[in-house]
């Protein structure tokens, strides 16, 4: 079992280095007894990861972990064992080849008036501008300056490097208070096709942008599989054995299923394509393709960017 699992961090917890919350986030699951899965070898660790470093000091309301487990685990109760300054906000099960995906740091930084020109000077007018993605900001109403922006996951620029010098009194809190994801990992595709390779070929590219996948050989398969999967989108075949893809869409319209369907064909031809549509497809992808299109296409059908 797989498992993602989101932390708040406060007080002094939110000084403590990244390998150190690491370390204490592996505590707090064995005074849980989390059946946790390890790697093998000598020295074997618990499969575990968290979201990327932010830089020290930050509050980081949005810390991730994800961990695989040997067994079913609940953690209604985790909060019990937790240590000072974490709280599990939630959590929930995920497929097993999930990955943390995330595009964006949202960030909310607190500042006193005295800081501002500089942040002014260097980023508002200066060279680090592209930097920050959505950069807006405000006074509230004790005179404090909230800055918000977004930032790449893996491209923090820690802003407190332009305060550094300063020697009067200020007023800094960062935070990082959300994510952006890159993809909904939880978007299922299934791809219907009975050649191994182009199978292959289309699970590949869509793991790697982080979907759930599923495959069927024939039509009769993935006829059973959209009915139990019911996944967000499919990459249906036409001439495939025991049952072709006009056959599927026949029945899927039929039993009222409605999926967003991309059929692909070797035939082409505008009579193939407009009987596709109007059994339900959405797009029709005539063979050879390139597979980064397939990917941009369902990408699209359910509503993903990135």
């Amino acid at each position: 079992m797989k498992y993602l699992l989101r932390f708040k961090k406060f007080g002094k917890s939110i000084y403590i280095s990244h390998n150190d919350t690491l370390e204490e986030i592996e505590r707090m699951l064995r005074r849980a007894r989390i059946d946790l899965e390890y790697t093998k070898g000598f020295h074997s660790k618990p499969k575990l990861s968290i979201s990327q470093a932010v830089p020290l000091g930050y509050v980081n309301r949005a810390l991730y972990v994800v961990l695989s487990t040997k067994s079913i685990q609940s953690f209604s109760n985790f909060n019990n064992y937790v240590s000072e300054g974490f709280k599990l906000i939630e959590y929930k099960s995920v497929e097993d080849n999930y990955k943390l995906k995330i595009k964006y740091y949202s960030f909310r930084i607190y500042i006193s008036e005295n800081l501002f020109p500089l942040f002014n000077e260097k980023v508002l007018n200066g060279d680090l501008k592209n930097r920050f993605v959505d950069l807006d900001y405000e006074i509230n109403k004790n005179g404090i300056y909230v800055l918000k922006y977004k930032q790449e996951y893996n491209k923090i620029y820690n802003i407190w490097k332009m305060f550094s010098e300063i020697k009067e009194d200020f007023i800094f809190y960062p935070i990082v208070y959300d994510v952006i994801w890159g993809i909904d990992l939880s978007k299922k595709i299934l791809i219907v096709d009975d050649s191994d390779v182009l199978r292959k070929i289309l699970s590949f590219n869509f793991k790697k942008e982080g979907f759930e996948v599923y495959e069927a050989r024939d039509g009769e398969e993935g006829l059973q599989k959209i009915k139990e999967l019911v996944p967000d989108a499919v990459c249906l075949d036409i001439m495939m054995p025991k049952m072709d893809g006009f056959t599927v869409l026949k029945m899927l319209k039929e039993e009222n299923i409605k999926i967003p369907i991309l059929v692909l064909t070797a035939k082409g031809g505008e009579e193939d394509e407009n009987l596709a549509l109007s059994l339900g497809a959405f797009k029709v992808a005539t063979k050879p393709f390139s597979p980064k299109n397939i990917v941009d296409i369902i990408k699209q059908a359910v509503g993903v960017n990135g």
